[in-house]
């Protein structure tokens, strides 16, 4: 089968970009043709690489618009990134903030306005994003947008309604997170407490260890993340074992060794296995 001819020649010229682009139908798929030909190093001639690269401006910023009036903002957005001319960037990032405020999307219009660094209408798309927010019980939310404008007293109120509603509806991982936003640590303590032993009893024992974490019960979450290595090793995750295990300190050692060297040879820590298994089996011929 003969080769294609910029196969023998090295690289593409403009000509055969052009004629592959014209058996594409869709913006996307011209979009993410020409994305994949710019990422290869000496693919296209030199001349070529600039006009290959206006083309591809003009085409991801054409498909980021049409996905912004469509309210496909992260289509709008991955489309905008690929782009190199800033003076097209912000102005789909600013007609995405426009159709994100006419649908009501105020947190998506703050963060498109952030992007082309309009301060003022970006304050204003999350104050209303934060109003909206309480409008819909959502304080956690509030308190989010309200941190964005640097309003703390607002953020402080929404946190603590965020917390009281977590503890009512015994979300205690959360409870325990907005209680952290306002500085309580009594009760960001209390719920994350909570959270551990809930988290134990589900079998979530990862989980587990990182709330014991937070409130500093080192023992408990040493034998929590233990508890998740050897869940993660009967399924044969044996990386995600390893990880729980680096995070159990002495747990895996005084308790289940031979698992943990299971665990090593599984994640191709192949010389830990063999040297924890010599040290075993010299303490078993000790034993005898």
């Amino acid at each position: 089968m003969p080769k294609k001819a910029s196969t023998e020649r090295g690289y593409m010229t403009k000509q055969e970009v052009i004629s592959h682009l014209d058996g594409l139908k869709t913006d996307e798929g011209k979009a993410k043709y020409l994305s994949q030909i710019l990422s290869k190093k000496g693919l296209l001639a030199p001349e070529t690489y600039k006009s290959v690269q206006e083309s591809a401006d003009k085409i991801c910023g054409k498909a980021a618009v049409e996905a912004a009036e469509r309210g496909w903002f992260g289509d709008a957005w991955a489309y905008a990134k690929k782009i190199k001319d800033k003076k097209l960037i912000d102005e789909i990032y600013g007609k995405a903030a426009v159709e994100a405020a006419e649908r009501g999307w105020f947190g998506d219009a703050g963060k498109f306005a952030e992007k082309i660094k309009d301060k003022k209408l970006a304050d204003k798309m999350y104050r209303k994003a934060a109003l909206s927010a309480v409008g819909r019980g959502k304080f956690g939310d509030a308190g989010k947008f309200a941190e964005k404008i640097k309003d703390k007293k607002l953020a402080d109120k929404m946190y603590k309604k965020a917390s009281v509603e977590a503890v009512k509806e015994k979300w205690f991982n959360e409870a325990g997170y907005f209680a952290e936003k306002i500085k309580d640590k009594k009760l960001a303590d209390k719920m994350y407490k909570k959270a551990a032993v809930e988290a134990a009893e589900e079998g979530m024992f990862g989980d587990a260890g990182k709330y014991a974490g937070k409130v500093g019960d080192k023992k408990l979450a040493n034998e929590m993340y233990g508890k998740a290595a050897l869940e993660e090793l009967k399924i044969g995750r044996f990386n995600d074992a390893r990880k729980c295990a680096e995070k159990a300190g002495e747990y895996l050692k005084q308790n289940h060794p031979d698992k943990l060297a299971d665990i090593y040879e599984g994640a191709g820590k192949v010389i830990k296995a063999k040297d924890l298994r010599k040290k075993l089996e010299a303490q078993s011929k000790k034993k005898k």
